[in-house]
């Protein structure tokens, strides 16, 4: 069982619930699939880390087959160019010629955290052909967050095939590249990479914490701790997490937009301190990480909690009346991710503190 001391046990019964043979269903009527909204590659590459994750921790042997549903899923919506498809209606039919830089970025992160992680053989060597396939579009990308997902992918996929030097190349050009797009924008009251914070913002400085991890660029790490600083500073409000809203976001000189707050952003903001933690062992990126991750739990602007424990979803977000009781996807996956990644960190901890201890013995 995946449960963190304090808090609710992880359960699959949402994710499995909004799972068919085809993928995951992208919305949800509260917590009744909404099969009009047909799925994303965005959600089932979302779904394909989650579930080897969650594999990669428990072993659980009935998790293989939603991997496989997933990664099919993404292998189907992978087009001859390496490029991807992101919207399929209900009847399997994708709708859209081809999917944002950020759906690329996505499946570049699944499928690379895959081949870093899973030892399932077959399901391994297909992960690897999907990202492979994939790979000559990098130098393309101009979105900050597509470079951000695909330096992570990246990351995983040469912490299993180190000797790839051109993996640590398109790393350390995609680094590059966002260090270069910060210094454009950034003054010295905004530390950012865009004139603007909208949606999925800690996914770029968590890329470059990434990118130097693999190379060792000190330029690299200045620039994810700046910029994460003035998420810091611009986010953290009376000791909890207050969000962008997604109803004018929050333009530079301008004024940052109070409603929606959304999950995602929520748990992106984890996975940066936490990422932050892991680099610098700073232990103030540690509490933020918790911080972070108590917004799922209440600790927020409505002071509301996301995770509904009767039925193992999460809500799509703050509203300024309170929660939007729908429980999709999206919402659902980041909190899977983030639990996930918070247990695993707890544990990694515990085993560390229990080996000190019988050492002193």
């Amino acid at each position: 069982m995946i449960k963190i001391p304090g808090y609710s046990a992880l359960t699959l019964s949402h994710l499995k619930r909004l799972t068919d043979d085809t993928g995951i269903i992208q919305h949800s009527k509260y917590a009744v699939p909404d099969r009009a909204s047909g799925y994303t590659t965005d959600d089932n590459a979302r779904a394909l880390i989650v579930t080897v994750k969650y594999y990669e921790l428990t072993k659980d042997k009935d998790i293989p087959e939603l991997i496989i549903k997933y990664l099919s899923f993404v292998n189907y919506a992978q087009r001859e160019d390496g490029y991807f498809h992101n919207f399929m209606s209900y009847d399997r039919k994708f709708i859209d010629e081809m999917g944002s830089e950020d759906c690329f970025g996505r499946c570049l992160w699944a499928t690379g955290y895959l081949v870093g992680h899973l030892d399932i053989f077959n399901l391994h060597l297909a992960g690897k052909e999907i990202f492979e396939k994939a790979l000559k579009n990098i130098r393309d990308l101009s979105s900050p967050r597509a470079k951000g997902y695909s330096i992570l992918g990246l990351y995983h996929f040469f912490k299993r095939y180190s000797k790839r030097d051109d993996i640590l190349n398109y790393i350390n050009e995609l680094a590059e590249s966002l260090v270069n797009q910060y210094k454009i924008t950034k003054d010295e009251n905004w530390k950012w990479f865009e004139e603007y914070l909208t949606y999925g913002n800690a996914i770029i400085p968590m890329g470059l914490f990434y990118a130097y991890n693999s190379t060792k660029n000190v330029e690299f790490l200045r620039v994810a701790k700046e910029s994460t600083d003035f998420l810091i500073k611009t986010l953290i409000k009376d000791s909890y997490l207050d969000l962008v809203g997604n109803k004018g976001w929050y333009y530079k000189n301008g004024i940052k937009s109070d409603y929606d707050h959304q999950p995602i952003e929520a748990g992106y903001m984890t996975l940066l301190f936490l990422t932050a933690y892991n680099t610098t062992l700073d232990k103030r990126y540690m509490e933020l990480a918790w911080t972070s991750f108590d917004w799922f739990f209440g600790r927020n602007r409505n002071g509301k909690a996301l995770y509904n424990e009767e039925t193992g979803g999460c809500f799509d977000g703050l509203t300024p009346e309170g929660v939007n009781l729908n429980q999709g996807a999206e919402s659902l996956l980041v909190y899977f991710l983030v639990y996930l990644s918070m247990y695993h960190q707890f544990e990694r901890k515990r085993s560390e503190k229990d080996l000190h201890t019988s050492n002193r013995v």
